[in-house]
């Protein structure tokens, strides 16, 4: 029989952790940072992504207004306000900065997650769930889990969210200021990735579910409706100063919801999701299917009818598996098979493995059996992580792979640095931002890749043709506003360009006559195609790679 869980938490776990806790979390942080030094070390690109946002970064430091300087595309602004706040408390702008941030972010969500598994369940519980999602990030080598990307800061505050949400839950405490911190912080996660949005939704209808449900006087849950109500507003109320003080409104419309929401899957999504999970780390994999063993070893040993009912009508096990499956559904939404998207599903299925741990080791033919389960389980794990590794071992994607720059891009950037000083701007036509990443120099259009001027042949391709007409006149009047000292065309070298010809510079016309106007080709290298404007071309002349 299922027993209740009232008396399996101590008061101390509201309010901290005991001292061995605190020993144990902090000799398997500075394990973990040990086990990620080859990735925090590594001064390098390890997913585009990475440059995308440091590239936005640099050229926020110059003007710091989202989507008048930059368009994230699919990431939100804090994603590249975190590197450069990162500057303004000394941290470079480089690859290490990030590598170290990326694992930071991880750290510290792990240890969020384990005091809000502590507010609900035994220590046992606890530290055994929040072993097996520490042994995924522990042991995967996948590019995709280790590298800065932007499903991580939202991923953070999802953390928080949850914990905010389990501390109210379980303490019955109402503070306005906790549903106000609630509620922001919810709102802030669609500016870290649109895509966290749903997820965003659903934290704060638990959080009124919660007030609805909780026995509180009137005035309490006035203030509660209130606290969760005014988070809101004043989010809301913030970015729309910030955008209709920087005029700036119609662009954010058009750039971070209208494009993005055209982004979404028309296939299949559960077949999307299986070659997406196939697709990505072994290591993931092995988590998936770890944490589906638990849960179904939780339905065989829960055979009770009863019990069953209970635990269904129970809406803390209702949110937490509308949370599996509505992150699922968010990573699968747009259609790609990007691995990173997955970090979105992680903590959803620790809280709910953890979820289904307590209840079988409060059932009364278990309790006597802890020990061997627990010793089983983790043997398992061992095992399962030890095959992993043998299976993943020199596998395409599956380990850690260093990224240097090819001889021509060496030469691109020694002619982009004779031609630019560090106030310049640099535009680059096609995605390739190392040649802004290791020259310092900031993005001289909005969008720092020309994805979206493309009308096919390129990944990301938008097919609306207002869409593809507004981001071209944009582009071309970033152009004209920035003046980039530099031009670089570089489709012809993308893998990702089926036919370059498709996608050169010069099937915009507007485009093409801007850069015949005022640029002049000095150089090409391996079909990267090099201009620059002849003002500086003049004063400078051109330069002898032969000689450097």
């Amino acid at each position: 029989m299922i027993t209740k869980n009232n008396t399996a938490v101590k008061i101390k776990s509201y309010i901290g952790l005991s001292p061995q806790e605190y020993i144990t979390i902090t000799f398997f942080s500075i394990l973990f940072i040990i086990k990620k030094l080859p990735f925090i070390l590594y001064n390098g690109q390890i997913n585009p992504d990475e440059s995308q946002m440091l590239t936005q970064a640099i050229t926020l430091e110059f003007d710091p207004i989202f989507w008048r300087s930059v368009d994230g595309t699919t990431s939100g602004p804090i994603n590249s306000y975190i590197i450069l706040l990162l500057k303004y408390i000394g941290l470079p702008f480089n690859y290490l900065t990030l590598h170290a941030t990326a694992t930071g972010l991880v750290i510290f969500s792990l240890f969020i997650t384990y005091l809000t598994l502590k507010l609900f369940y035994t220590t046992k519980v606890s530290f055994l769930s929040i072993t097996i999602i520490y042994s995924f990030f522990f042991f995967t080598n996948h590019n995709d889990f280790n590298h800065y990307n932007s499903e991580l800061p939202s991923f953070f505050l999802i953390t928080l969210i949850i914990y905010i949400l389990a501390y109210i839950y379980r303490t019955k405490i109402v503070s306005i200021y906790l549903y106000i911190l609630l509620s922001i912080i919810c709102c802030l996660i669609p500016f870290a990735k649109l895509q966290g949005g749903p997820l965003a939704i659903l934290y704060l209808l638990y959080g009124f579910f919660i007030i609805l449900k909780t026995k509180l006087n009137k005035k309490d849950k006035i203030a509660a409706f209130l606290g969760l109500g005014s988070g809101m507003a004043i989010v809301g109320g913030s970015l729309l100063v910030y955008l209709l003080y920087n005029n700036i409104l119609y662009d954010f419309y058009i750039m971070y919801i209208k494009t993005n929401l055209s982004h979404y899957n028309t296939g299949d999504p559960f077949s999307l999701f299986i070659k997406l999970i196939f697709k990505s780390s072994y290591d993931y994999l092995f988590f998936l299917i770890y944490s589906t063993a638990v849960w179904l070893f939780f339905f065989i040993i829960i055979n009770n009818k009863h019990s069953l009912y209970i635990i269904y009508k129970d809406n803390v096990f209702i949110f937490l598996s509308i949370n599996i499956v509505l992150s699922y559904l968010i990573v699968t939404r747009t259609g790609y098979t990007f691995e990173h998207y997955l970090f979105y599903t992680l903590f959803p299925i620790t809280l709910l493995t953890s979820y289904m741990l307590s209840h079988i080791f409060e059932y009364s033919d278990i309790k006597k059996y802890t020990f061997p389960i627990v010793s089983i389980m983790m043997a398992v794990l061992f095992i399962g992580l030890v095959t992993v590794y043998t299976f993943k071992y020199n596998r395409k994607n599956q380990n850690f792979k260093r990224f240097e720059p090819a001889q021509h891009e060496i030469n691109v950037i020694k002619l982009i640095n004779y031609y630019t000083k560090p106030t310049d701007c640099l535009v680059v036509w096609g995605w390739n931002l190392t040649y802004h990443t290791l020259t310092g120099l900031r993005q001289g259009t909005r969008e720092n890749h020309s994805i979206r001027c493309m009308t096919t042949n390129s990944l990301g391709a938008i097919h609306d043709p207002y869409l593809i007409e507004y981001y071209c006149r944009q582009y071309v009047n970033d152009i004209k506003r920035n003046r980039p000292a530099v031009f670089i065309d570089e489709v012809r070298m993308n893998s990702i360009f089926e036919d370059p010809n498709l996608v050169a510079h010069q099937t915009i016309p507007n485009l093409k006559n801007i850069i015949s106007t005022n640029y002049t080709l000095i150089d090409q290298q391996a079909g990267v195609l090099v201009y620059v404007r002849k003002d500086i071309l003049k004063i400078r002349g051109k330069l002898n790679l032969d000689l450097q």
